[in-house]
């Protein structure tokens, strides 16, 4: 593992990520643009309906995945995005180390109305059997929020996955 360079609250700062609750959000998510608007988010221009909006430059441009960026600087580690763990299910994590066999699974939607997704019975039981083939098959799973991924927690599960 390579040696910790260390973001520092500046850096994050610098970079667009606004700290509300002791956790780091991105630029443009709704807690992010909640602290620094003093206007409700109702008020907040929503995302464009088409991409005519954006200049053809603007639209060719890759993804930007912050928490790789993050991991890499504090671990010094490359996760693999949508990682495919199991062939015969079209099963994949959010993030996956293969190397140690710990993935990262980012829990969205739990918090909206109806319930989204993952509260769904059907669901719930996908999930499931997800989780549990990927236990079977020896892989550590990390389960956080959109909140809680961005966050000094999370990089110190990772570090203790790692080392056990």
């Amino acid at each position: 593992m390579k040696k910790n360079r260390g973001w520092t609250i500046k850096d994050l700062s610098n970079k667009g990520f606004r700290e509300v609750n002791g956790v780091f959000h991105a630029p443009g998510t709704a807690p992010a643009i909640a602290k620094i608007v003093s206007k409700p988010l109702s008020c907040v221009r929503k995302k464009p309906k088409s991409d005519k909006e954006f200049p053809e430059s603007v639209k060719k441009l890759p993804k930007l995945d912050l928490f790789l960026i993050l991991v890499k600087q504090e671990l010094g580690i490359d996760l693999n995005p949508e990682y495919r763990f199991y062939s015969e299910r079209r099963w994949l994590f959010d993030y996956a180390y293969v190397e140690y066999k710990i993935a990262i699974e980012v829990e969205g939607g739990i918090w909206m109305e109806g319930g989204g997704a993952h509260s769904r019975p059907a669901n719930i039981i996908r999930d499931m059997e997800k989780y549990t083939r990927s236990n079977v098959m020896g892989w550590k799973v990390i389960r956080r929020t959109p909140q809680q991924l961005m966050s000094a927690e999370t990089i110190e599960l990772i570090k203790e996955a790692i080392n056990n």
